[in-house]
């Protein structure tokens, strides 16, 4: 027979983790946004590169890199952003964080928009929302 007062402790053990990673998460995500231009700048070399490929580039600045990910993953964590920079079209473009992929509805195709992924290997709830 269960134990519910020791359930219970463990349930708001839990729940203390979660929202310390969240908090975490947040401060991450925020940092990344406050220094995104420092993200997003090409070096020299990107830069000359792009120049050679006018093409590919199209409108927009040309010393900002159109998309930002990162992807950080241990084998009890994986954290991820992704953000289409500079709005540009990304209608057939998978974005994947691990073994996790996903794709722009239509009309945000050409936003300017931040994904951001937390993962953790002892998170049960994820499991059953996946």
């Amino acid at each position: 027979m269960y134990d519910f007062k020791k359930l219970e402790w463990c349930k708001d053990y839990v729940k203390q983790l979660r929202d310390i990673e969240l908090a975490k998460f947040d401060q991450v995500c925020g940092h990344i946004l406050d220094y995104m231009e420092q993200h997003t700048k090409m070096s020299k070399e990107e830069i000359e590169k792009a120049k050679e490929n006018t093409k590919a580039r199209g409108k927009g600045d040309a010393t900002l890199k159109e998309k930002l990910i990162l992807n950080e993953k241990t084998k009890d964590l994986m954290f991820g952003v992704w953000a289409n920079v500079q709005g540009k079209s990304v209608m057939h473009q998978k974005i994947s964080f691990g073994n996790y992929e996903c794709a722009l509805p239509m009309k945000q195709a050409t936003t300017q928009l931040i994904f951001r992924c937390l993962w953790t290997s002892y998170d049960y709830i994820s499991a059953q929302k996946i």
